[in-house]
């Protein structure tokens, strides 16, 4: 939607340096400051909603809160495979990344979890989330994203992850030790995400944009990662913008839009 008549302008950018530039414009909205204040406590009977494999490993958490998270990691969150530079010993991490004034929602998702670590980086001024334990990521990272998928092209990436994760779960000698045959797929597994990826072909393509499916608690998650409320010539527009890479859901999000506001006017 656009115009003057609009309730917002919805921009929506593939060029990630036009995105970058447009934050530090106009900054991160207050949605921040809200979920750091916000309890995510729902009624009682909402709580069963999560399923029990999940539930009994993430006792705090709510359905709800975890499409939240979902969506926040499909914006803010990152999958990784470090090693030493021999590759004789690979590991797994799970991040989340924000400025430093956001830590509060950091606290409250390692709290709600149960899981990882939170750190400030004073060189970045910025704080982090990040679970490396195994135990952690085979209990709840991997079965969390399992049950909730991303509904990016990061979805690509915990593919990488959660199958690295399985290879080093079988490992006869335990997670301390991987087999070099192991290792090697590993490493290959790794040359495939991230910004090594620096392209989707057309089957990864339609099978990205035929599984989106989203909510209004995922999207608030992902808002408060990519969104920008701002003014452009003193009409008021809202933005959301991303790599090219990762623009699959777009025609999803104007969808959603559109039948949200059709419903409530």
């Amino acid at each position: 939607m656009s115009g003057p008549n609009s309730l917002f302008s919805m921009t929506l950018f593939s060029n990630k340096d036009l995105a970058t530039k447009t934050k530090e414009i106009f900054g991160k909205s207050e949605i921040s400051k809200f979920i750091s204040n916000l309890n995510v406590k729902l009624p009682d009977n909402n709580t069963k909603d999560l399923p029990n494999h999940l539930k009994k490993n993430m006792p705090s958490a709510t359905r709800e809160f975890i499409q939240w998270l979902v969506g926040f990691t499909d914006a803010e969150g990152t999958f990784y495979i470090y090693n030493n530079k021999s590759w004789t010993a690979a590991s797994l991490r799970f991040s989340i990344e924000l400025h430093s004034d956001d830590i509060g929602i950091l606290y409250k998702i390692a709290q709600t979890l149960g899981v990882g670590r939170v750190v400030k980086d004073k060189i970045r001024n910025s704080a982090v989330f990040y679970v490396v334990n195994f135990n952690d990521i085979i209990r709840v990272i991997k079965p969390l994203f399992e049950e909730f998928p991303l509904q990016t092209s990061k979805y690509l990436d915990f593919i990488c992850f959660s199958k690295a994760a399985q290879i080093k779960s079988k490992s006869p000698e335990g997670v301390s030790k991987i087999s070099n045959t192991d290792l090697m797929e590993i490493k290959k597994l790794k040359e495939s995400m991230n910004s090594k990826r620096l392209t989707i072909d057309k089957r990864q393509e339609d099978f990205l944009s035929n599984k989106v499916s989203i909510n209004i608690w995922w999207l608030l998650g992902f808002v408060e990662g990519e969104g920008t409320f701002g003014y452009k010539h003193l009409v008021p527009y809202f933005q959301i913008a991303q790599h090219k890479k990762k623009s699959l859901c777009f025609n999803c999000y104007r969808n959603f839009f559109v039948q949200y506001i059709q419903r409530i006017n």
